[in-house]
C-alpha cells in the first residue's frame, strides 16, 4: 500500500457521518432507541424502525455539531406510523449539539 492508499484509507474511516440520536418519551424519562443516518441533501428518518422499543409518541432528537452545522436551514422529514412531521434545524449561530422535540400524538 503506498502513502496515498494510506491517505485515502485513513479518511474514509474518519468520515464524519451525518446522523440523528432519536430518544422515545417513556415514563417521564427520553431513553434513547438509537441513531438514523441523514442524507445532508434530503434528510428525512423513518421512526417505524424502532418498532416495539417505541412507547410513546413523543420523540427527541439529538444532533452531534457537525450534523447541526451540515444540516443548519434545512428541513428534517420524520415519520412514525402513517403521519410524516418536519422540523426546521436552525442552529441561529450556537456551537455544539442540537436538540429537538416532535409529538405525534392527537
Amino acid at each position: 500500500m503506498g502513502r496515498n492508499d494510506k491517505t485515502i484509507s485513513y479518511l474514509a474511516k474518519t468520515k464524519k457521518k451525518t446522523e440523528a440520536s432519536v430518544y422515545n418519551l417513556i415514563d417521564g424519562e427520553y431513553i434513547l432507541l438509537g441513531t438514523v443516518p441523514l442524507d445532508p441533501q434530503n434528510p428525512a428518518a423513518d421512526l417505524n424502525q424502532f418498532g416495539d422499543t417505541i412507547k410513546s409518541d413523543d420523540f427527541g432528537f439529538a444532533l452531534d455539531a457537525y450534523s447541526a452545522e451540515t444540516l443548519d436551514g434545512k428541513n428534517i422529514n420524520i415519520t412514525y406510523k402513517e403521519r410524516t412531521l418536519s422540523h426546521t434545524v436552525q442552529k441561529k449561530g450556537k456551537s455544539g449539539e442540537y436538540t429537538f422535540q416532535l409529538g405525534f400524538g392527537g
